[in-house]
């Protein structure tokens, strides 16, 4: 919540001080000194004399940061004498950024995302060990 108030305000000292650019310093009148020529300044001063000012809607939308972690654990089990043959782990991570609002429902996608990438790893390498299982003597 911090950082979204020290963005904010961030933001708000930008907009309020202005950006300033080369064309903008080239209409401010300077009286105190004169202006040297240009080769282009008439036509410079037409074109950056008309100003539009723009207005563009925002919207404030507060977002948390959320750490997924999933830890899958997998093995190939004997049923009829309970011998386990391999075991395969894997890990994964993933940071998302969810507005308060949807925060339950994109931890919920981020969790099925994430198992679903173990799953496919997994699934080949439980085939992988089962065909050197098969060949072994």
């Amino acid at each position: 919540m911090r950082e979204l108030m020290g963005m904010a305000a961030v933001v708000a000292l930008l907009a309020l001080g202005g950006c300033a650019s080369y064309a903008s310093k080239r209409l401010q009148a300077d009286d105190a000194s004169p202006r040297t020529a240009e080769i282009f300044g008439d036509i410079e001063q037409r074109e950056f004399g008309k100003r539009a000012h723009l207005i563009l809607p925002c919207f404030v939308v507060p977002t948390q940061t959320n750490d997924l972690d999933l830890h899958v654990r997998a093995a190939v089990i004997d049923v009829r004498n309970d011998l386990i043959y391999a075991t395969f782990e894997d890990h994964r991570q993933e940071r998302i950024h969810a507005t308060v609002a949807g925060e339950s429902d994109s931890i919920e996608e981020g969790f099925d995302r994430l198992y679903a990438e173990s799953l496919v790893k997994l699934r080949v390498r439980v085939a992988e060990r089962l065909r050197q299982l098969e060949v072994a003597p």
